[in-house]
């Protein structure tokens, strides 16, 4: 049997004995198979001859065995790799000796840990990153794809100087390189000196978001199919092509030069329109907007609303008709959805109404020419706002259950016909302007948290004024005629208190009223001159 020098000194016999225990035969003992150990045989030798050879050589446990020695005979060193590396050590002891491999006998530990130490196993699938795979385009994928470049944009996108050029390109090198441009799904263009879009479609066929504000354009056409949201204000705008656009929803065309819309028809999905600061005159186009939310005419042409008496949308919640020339309100009773209005800074003298709005909530009707007005037409109003008026008498007041906030400031000096009682329930009440010299008619306005009665004449307070509006927080009575504050001391949530240009003298009187209102932070008593 051979023996190899990485080999320990027992054999590959050896390590197939396996230690049993019988019991009949004394203690344990190494038992080696004969079937196993048949291989370490010499060549040609059978079992039978192997167990006779054997069973010469050892002795039954049972029998009264004994090792003799003879000092003569001269023991038969197996041929290891051991014997010859300490013979040679023994011939040359510079030799160094090369020191025994032990035998490990148990798996090798962590001394920290404790734990077992596994060899690491490459995985069997790699972390190598695959390599990209192309895909070639087809042939009509590849003429869909446009060949853009520098030269082709500056086609598309014409502007006053060069430097605008240069600063659009920078702009869409942020988010891709100039060849794939097309790719893009918004862009701003705003403050760029651009004079002229040519059939922005054909460089950006997937754009859905367009920013073009502040910029010298004078028409648009040609833009992509795809776009939901377009901002083009603060331009010189005299037309616009808005056919094909489906799929646009927020339109901003404010501070143009727009006088008409020829065909809104296609716009479907449109939900907000600004065309404030603009030189429109009718209403008529806007029919066709039937899903329209939002829609801003401020400062146009508007002389009429005659235009809205066939305008059938339950959609339209917000309508902002300021400053305009509008004399008369009427025809808007079809907008069944309205939910704000404004009609700030118009010409309007009546209110012509055929059924009461009942979904409406805001109305702003100041700085107008209204002599009277009945709340009643506005059964759910929360917010009316109606300072800088002619108005002498408001009725229907009581069918306003709903009323937060009521301006009444600015009527000319007019004495204004109302009953107050009505407005018991608001939060916040402006009635500055104009006469009001008696509070003993504000009875028990336990709502409200917001007072303003600056330039009404008011003398004198109530004694029981902090019975009457016991939950004020903010209190204006400015360019009055008051002396005397004390009525004041029991407003235990008052947090602001203004009396500019009255007539209080002792402010020791002032400070002994300060001292019980706990929670007053600001507190302005000057005499403007």
């Amino acid at each position: 049997m051979s023996f190899d020098q990485t080999e320990t000194r027992e054999s590959s016999a050896d390590k197939k004995a396996q230690w049993q225990s019988n019991p009949t035969q004394g203690p344990s003992m190494p038992y080696l198979d004969p079937l196993t150990a048949i291989g370490d045989t010499k060549t040609g030798q059978t079992l039978k001859q192997y167990e006779k050879n054997t069973a010469t050589l050892r002795p039954p446990a049972s029998s009264d065995f004994t090792f003799k020695f003879d000092p003569h005979l001269q023991p038969n060193h197996a041929p290891d790799s051991t014997s010859k590396r300490s013979k040679s050590s023994l011939e040359d002891p510079s030799k160094p000796t090369t020191p025994l491999r032990q035998r490990a006998t148990e798996p090798v530990m962590d001394e920290q840990n404790k734990t077992r130490v596994m060899k690491k196993k490459k995985p069997i699938l790699t972390e190598h990153k695959q390599p990209p795979v192309e895909i070639k385009q087809t042939e009509e994928e590849q003429k869909r794809t446009p060949d853009i470049n520098k030269k082709t944009l500056s086609k598309c996108i014409q502007t006053s100087e060069e430097e605008f050029l240069a600063g659009i390109y920078l702009e869409i090198e942020k988010s891709c390189s100039i060849t794939e441009c097309y790719k893009l799904k918004s862009l701003n263009l705003n403050r760029q000196g651009i004079t002229a879009l040519n059939d922005l479609r054909l460089c950006f066929p997937l754009l859905e978001k367009l920013k073009v504000s502040h910029n010298e354009l004078t028409q648009l056409s040609g833009l992509p199919e795809t776009l939901y949201h377009l901002d083009a204000t603060d331009n010189k705008l005299i037309s616009i092509d808005l056919k094909r656009l489906e799929k646009l929803q927020r339109l901003y065309l404010s501070h143009n030069h727009l006088s008409q819309f020829d065909d809104l028809t296609q716009l479907k999905s449109l939900r907000t329109l600004d065309v404030a600061h603009n030189f429109i005159k009718s209403c008529k186009s806007f029919h066709s907007l039937e899903g329209l939310a939002i829609l801003s005419l401020k400062s146009n042409n508007i002389r009429r609303l005659t235009d809205f008496e066939g305008f059938n949308n339950d959609c339209l919640e917000s309508l902002d008709l300021s400053f305009n020339r509008i004399e008369s309100l009427e025809s808007i009773e079809s907008l069944t959805g309205l939910r704000e209005l404004n009609l700030d800074h118009n010409d309007i003298k009546v209110i012509q109404l055929t059924r009461p709005m009942e979904r409406l909530c805001k109305l702003k009707f100041s700085f107008n020419r209204l002599k009277s007005i009945d709340m009643s037409m506005f059964p759910d109003i929360r917010i009316l706002y109606l300072d800088d008026n002619q108005i002498e008498r408001i009725v229907g007041a009581g069918c306003t259950k709903r009323l937060e906030s009521f301006s009444l400031r600015d009527q000319g000096k007019i004495k204004v016909e109302i009953n107050i009682q009505y407005l018991r329930g608001t939060r916040k009440l402006y009635l500055s302007g104009s006469p009001f010299r008696s509070l003993q008619q504000m009875v028990d306005f336990y709502s409200l948290e917001y007072l303003e009665l600056c330039a009404t004449d008011i003398e004198e307070l109530p004694a029981s004024f902090s019975k009457q509006m016991p939950n004020l927080g903010t209190l204006y009575l400015s360019a009055n005629r008051i002396a005397d504050i004390r009525p004041l001391r029991k407003l235990k949530y008052l947090r602001r208190l203004i009396l500019i240009d009255n007539r209080i003298t002792s402010l020791n009187e002032v400070i002994a009223v300060v001292k019980q209102l706990k929670n007053l932070n600001y507190l302005d008593l000057r005499q403007v001159k």
